[in-house]
């Protein structure tokens, strides 16, 4: 079997930069917005450049998603001229423009899904730890009341949840709440020995729930029961 570092090898410079922003993408959600935007901004031109310069790529594109590329072009377009036409132009028109962006990031990433698949199970073990960390670090501040970069915990009145990385902002368990079902996907998908040796998806599961019942997110617990009800149902 080839390893992990003879596939890498394999990779053109902007084919690495694209892997490893995808593996960086779940990390960087949790600074904020900012990193992850530039990313999708980064994987943006790299598609653009792909798509003039590297014939293999251009070939997947046409192959595979020629329909989705024509259908999202033409949608694009008459929103644009749609916006063109409002009386609300100068609010919605650059911020809806480059919505583009992440179509083409998309488009990207399955590029490199499909020339380099090992890509889904680094991606996977990617969100996993981020999620263990969050976990462990979440614990850290309820109980200690400062998390690992001493950010404390928030009160109100009597209730004390906590926001882990997210600082002030309390947005920790819809984040659980939505990154745990790809994150399951992607295990049913690796299918991993080691993975499912250990539990660590029935274990993911608990933990996330934990961290949402510390976070105190109504719609975060919405969010998980409905993945755990369509868990059932498989």
């Amino acid at each position: 079997m080839t390893s992990t570092k003879n596939y890498f090898k394999v990779l053109k410079l902007d084919e690495k930069i694209v892997f490893i922003s995808i593996i960086l993408f779940p990390i960087l959600l949790t600074t904020g917005p900012l990193m992850p935007d530039l990313i999708v901004i980064l994987c943006g031109i790299i598609f653009i450049y792909k798509f003039f310069k590297d014939k293999e790529f251009y070939n997947f594109l046409i192959l595979n998603y020629k329909k989705e590329i024509f259908l999202f072009s033409t949608f694009f377009i008459i929103i644009i001229l749609s916006l063109l036409n409002s009386s609300i132009i100068k609010n919605s028109f650059l911020s809806s423009f480059f919505y583009f962006r992440f179509f083409l990031f998309l488009l990207v990433v399955s590029y490199i899904f499909y020339k380099y698949p090992k890509t889904i199970k680094v991606l996977t073990i990617s969100i996993i730890t981020i999620l263990i960390v969050l976990f462990l670090d979440s614990l850290i501040q309820y109980y200690f009341e400062k998390n690992i970069f001493l950010q404390d915990v928030k009160k109100y009145t009597d209730l004390k949840y906590v926001t882990s990385f997210f600082g002030d902002e309390k947005r920790l368990g819809s984040f659980v709440a939505r990154i745990l079902p790809i994150c399951i996907a992607l295990i049913f998908f690796v299918n991993n020995e080691l993975i499912n040796k250990y539990k660590i998806k029935e274990l993911l599961i608990l933990s996330s729930l934990i961290i949402i019942i510390l976070s105190t997110e109504r719609l975060a617990f919405f969010y998980f029961f409905v993945f755990i009800f369509f868990i059932f149902l498989h």
